[in-house]
């Protein structure tokens, strides 16, 4: 594996990943072949070289361990302050059975 010093390129990679921060595991998904092709320029890297190998190389997490991270950090925040709008559709969903019907719809 090549490898060189493109920390300016890691560093535009990383303020991608926190434009688009995903929520979801469907978008993580359609995210993952972007990230792996990022990595693979930004690192200078070989197309057989494994994805996990290259997030441990450029020092970023996965991406559905990132989901995990963000979703965490904003339920935290979201609990402190029961006056933020956003409050009740998340700790008091009225349609967890019209979501539950329907396993491929994205709840709010």
């Amino acid at each position: 594996m090549q490898t060189a010093d493109n920390t300016g390129a890691l560093c535009y990679f990383h303020v991608l990943l926190n434009f688009f921060r995903p929520t979801y595991a469907a978008y993580v998904h359609m995210l993952n072949p972007v990230q792996n092709h990022a990595l693979r320029l930004c690192l200078v890297a070989y197309r057989t070289s494994p994805s996990s190998s290259l997030c441990v190389l450029a020092n970023e997490p996965p991406l559905y361990v990132r989901l995990q991270k963000l979703s965490i950090q904003y339920c935290l925040k979201l609990s402190t302050s029961i006056h933020n709008p956003a409050y009740n559709s998340v700790f008091n969903c009225k349609f967890n059975r019209s979501f539950d019907l329907k396993p491929n719809q994205i709840p709010p």
